[in-house]
This record gives C-alpha cells, sequence and structure tokens, in this order.
C-alpha cells in the first residue's frame, strides 16, 4: 500500500493521509510472454540468416544480423561450416569467422579456421 496525502482548500483542514491499494502489475508476466517466443525465433532464425549469407541479395543483411548477434551466430556459424550440403555458404561463413574471431572470445572460432 502507498499512501497519498489530500489537502482541502476551501475549509483549509490540516493534510490527512489516506492508504491507497494498488492493482498488481500484470505487465511482467505479460511482457515476458511476448518476449520468450521472439527470442525463440531470433535464436532459431539465425541458421537460416546463416544461408541468407550465400544469396547475393540478402548477403549484406545477413552479415548485419550476425554482427550484431555475435555470441549467438557462433553455433550457427560453426554448424554451417561442418555441414557438407550447405556447402554454398562455406565461403562466406569462413569470412564471418573470421572477421568475428577478434570481437567474440570463443576458442571454436579459432580451431575451426585453423
Amino acid at each position: 500500500m502507498t499512501e497519498r496525502t489530500t489537502e482541502s482548500r476551501a475549509d483549509r483542514r490540516p493534510a490527512r493521509k489516506i492508504a491507497v491499494r494498488e492493482a498488481p502489475s500484470s505487465a511482467g508476466p505479460r511482457r515476458a510472454a511476448l518476449l520468450f517466443p521472439a527470442l525463440l525465433l531470433a535464436c532459431a532464425g539465425l541458421d537460416q540468416t546463416v544461408d541468407d549469407l550465400g544469396d547475393p541479395s540478402r548477403h549484406e543483411d545477413a552479415r548485419q544480423e550476425l554482427v550484431l548477434a555475435q555470441d549467438r551466430a557462433v553455433d550457427p556459424l560453426l554448424a554451417a561450416f561442418e555441414d557438407p550440403g550447405r556447402s554454398a555458404v562455406h565461403v562466406p561463413v569462413v569470412d564471418m569467422l573470421f572477421s568475428m574471431n577478434s570481437r567474440v572470445d570463443d576458442p571454436r572460432i579459432e580451431e575451426a579456421l585453423k
């Protein structure tokens, strides 16, 4: 409960305190319920973003998304690099891993580039 002070100016009575019960906020659970699926989609979407590196029309956008994802992008990039079925993106993935090596502290990147 919080207290509010009220004052009646008409008759100049002294201020009095009244208790006001605040409704519990349901914004927290609601916000979390909306955020969780968005995070899942963002993580799942990085695999598609890695594949977009091989598409000339999406290449630059995909690079920017992966640069912003930083640590979260390492696993999808390494998975694409190790997958022979995704050979179309191997060269852009190596380029991406090379550029991320100085920004992301993950020993797997250097190991994959050897």
